[in-house]
């Protein structure tokens, strides 16, 4: 069995305590190894000075161990310092994908930087803005109207991924035909539990033209880690009440399609110096 990977990007000007505990949290959760990276600007003079570049190199690798090392100064998790140059954006991305991590653990403001490229990942992503143990139920919100077979796989082995429950708040927005909705309920969670994940559900009817929405939609979150696709997270921000609500709790983005596009063996071993 492989061994899982999570990828965390660390600021060493940063206060990264929290995000550091959380990830360590995870990783004795799924049993996975932690690669910490922190990326410096490849600038133009830097290839003129390669020493300039590897003493700069070799300053943020030392400071990026301390960091860890006096945040866990015990049961520290299992993992790997990477201190690599180039563009931030597109270094993670790259990183990512070449180094078949299972999951990125960051920051709010980190994720912000990175939007442009989630819906390229290949891998979960998790937004931390506090510092709450990962809990170990993850809420999923499914539209009974809409197609949710592939969301449904997908949660599934995010569920395992994370060793979480996985609680699914189902909802519609139609008043007719409740029976054969919550046979759809009842046949999704059969798909769930079929793959030996803990499922508990709830089943709604909602207006999204009105605030009750809204109203509804909060308590079901309440306590659980939101299990949500990248443009259902971006159509969430945009929503009055909601967008607190996102600012301010963790929640977990779902890899978008791309995952299932067939991945071409790199000839060579890569390098992130």
């Amino acid at each position: 069995m492989n061994r899982k990977k999570i990828l965390v990007p660390l600021d060493i000007y940063a206060n990264s305590a929290d995000l550091l505990l959380y990830s360590g949290s995870l990783a004795y959760t799924m049993q996975a190894r932690i690669s910490y990276v922190a990326i410096i600007d490849d600038k133009p003079n830097y290839a003129e000075q390669e020493n300039e570049l590897s003493n700069q190199r070799r300053n943020v690798e030392i400071e990026l161990s301390k960091i860890v090392n006096e945040n866990f100064k015990h049961g520290k998790p299992e993992f790997d310092i990477i201190v690599t140059k180039g563009e931030y954006v597109t270094r993670i991305l790259q990183m990512t994908n070449d180094l078949n991590i299972d999951l990125i653990v960051s920051k709010f403001l980190d994720f912000d930087v990175l939007k442009p490229i989630l819906s390229q990942l290949a891998s979960a992503f998790i937004i931390v803005h506090n510092s709450k143990l990962p809990p170990k139920q993850l809420a999923l919100p499914v539209n009974l109207d809409a197609s949710y077979y592939m969301k449904i796989q997908d949660s599934i082995e995010i569920a395992k991924l994370l060793n979480a429950n996985l609680k699914l708040v189902t909802y519609t927005y139609s008043d007719t035909n409740e029976d054969k909705y919550k046979e759809k309920l009842y046949d999704i969670k059969n798909i769930v539990e079929q793959e030996n994940v803990a499922c508990v559900t709830s089943f709604n009817k909602w207006n999204p033209e009105s605030e009750s929405f809204l109203e509804d939609l909060l308590p079901e979150l309440n306590g659980e880690l939101p299990l949500l696709m990248f443009d259902e997270w971006l159509e969430l921000e945009s929503l009055d009440g909601l967008s607190e609500f996102l600012q301010s709790s963790n929640s977990v983005i779902i890899p978008t399609k791309k995952k299932y596009m067939q991945k071409v063996q790199s000839i060579k071993q890569l390098s992130y110096n």
